[in-house]
């Protein structure tokens, strides 16, 4: 089991940036049911690029693997 390094992913600028993202779109959908909010997320989620997934990683240094 690999040993968890306290400075490893001290950064959480990868949260922050796509999670900002997320949070904008969904409450721009304002759903008000399970169904419309699982839709929601499905069309947030695909909004992102996976060029923008991987930037969201490599930002605060993650290496690609």
């Amino acid at each position: 089991m690999a040993q968890y390094d306290a400075g490893a992913g001290a950064n959480h600028t990868i949260n922050r940036n796509g999670l900002r993202q997320l949070k904008a779109a969904l409450s721009k959908a304002a759903a008000r049911s399970i169904e419309v909010l699982l839709d929601a997320i499905a069309v947030a989620l695909a909004a992102f690029t996976a060029e923008e997934c991987m930037n969201f990683f490599a930002a605060p240094g993650y290496d690609r693997v």
